[in-house]
């Protein structure tokens, strides 16, 4: 879908409410800024909670990389789209909103 994710397997009980997050992503030394989704893909299988992480301005291989994650702020709650289109509309508006948010307080670089 053009969103690269790093996919993170966690209990339920380990994360916030589901939704869609501005976060920091801690890999290798580096902090970069992230979107990420932590939910049961309601749009796709409503399966297992899953946190999918897109690690913005990133070109690499995450495979076999520890992944630290630090939840920053709540853009929206999970929801179903009517279309895989309009959830990739929704992801780039929420990849702009996660760039805002942490140019906005210098939390990296």
């Amino acid at each position: 879908m053009g969103f690269p994710t790093a996919n993170l397997s966690l209990a339920e009980a380990d994360g916030p409410p589901f939704g869609v997050y501005a976060v920091l992503a801690r890999v290798g030394g580096h902090c970069y800024a992230a979107s990420a989704s932590w939910g049961r893909r309601p749009h796709f299988d409503n399966g297992r909670p899953l946190l999918e992480v897109h690690l913005l301005d990133f070109e690499g291989d995450l495979y076999g990389c520890d992944l630290e994650v630090e939840f920053v702020a709540r853009l929206r709650g999970e929801q179903i789209f009517s279309s895989t289109d309009a959830l990739i509309e929704q992801i780039a508006i929420d990849v702009r909103t996660t760039r805002s948010i942490l140019s906005n307080i210098g939390a990296f670089m």
